[in-house]
């Protein structure tokens, strides 16, 4: 006799199909999400750029997120702290696929622009890049920096800021983001040969 509990296909475990290869399970506690961005000066062709004293390295502002806290927010909030300077996010009408964003590249929206994984002290950080734009003749602020960080900003003319970039990623997604403003691709030349990942 086949009792109802026997018919039922929730009344035993079932074997797991294997994820290997096509998907990837980090919890909660082995990765953190970061964000960035790209801030332009478009009216005066400039990006805005770290130098980070320690390593010598020239770097896009970006840090984690708070809990709470929206990637966009996190994004203008870091670079405030990194650099000293205020920045907006720019609507634009780079590839995504959002959706609701289209697919004929005539929708504007502000989603991230491209995104990083890197393993840092056993963990997987995720890192968000926004495009932004800022003014280079403000005023920089002081003191904003977080105990510990060791940054220089400095306002570069968009040609060398490319080549600037002492990562090849970071130098990928700034590329990216000049063309949010057409008026700034002539100004962006070809870059020199970058190390692959910040780590």
């Amino acid at each position: 006799m086949v009792t109802t509990a026997s018919r039922d296909p929730m009344s035993k475990p079932t074997k797991k199909k294997s994820s290997r290869g096509t998907h990837l399970l980090d919890l909660g506690d082995s990765f953190v999400l970061s964000a960035g961005t790209v801030t332009l000066d478009p009216i005066r062709g400039k990006i805005l750029l770290l130098f980070y004293r320690p390593k010598s390295e020239y770097l896009l502002p970006k840090g984690r997120k708070d809990k709470g806290e929206s990637l966009a927010d996190a994004a203008v909030r870091e670079t405030f702290e990194e650099s000293g300077y205020q920045c907006e996010l720019v609507a634009h009408s780079l590839p995504t696929r959002a959706i609701g964003s289209g697919t004929d590249g005539l929708v504007e929206h502000m989603e991230p622009i491209s995104c990083q994984q890197r393993m840092n002290r056993g963990a997987r950080k995720i890192i968000f890049w926004f495009v932004a734009k800022g003014d280079s003749t403000a005023v920089k602020m002081e003191g904003t920096q977080d105990e510990g960080e060791d940054f220089e900003s400095k306002w570069v003319d968009i040609e060398h800021g490319l080549e600037m970039l002492s990562y090849e990623d970071d130098m990928r997604t700034a590329e990216m983001a000049v063309k949010a403003f057409p008026d700034m691709n002539s100004r962006a030349g070809d870059g020199a040969v970058k190390k692959t990942s910040e780590g």
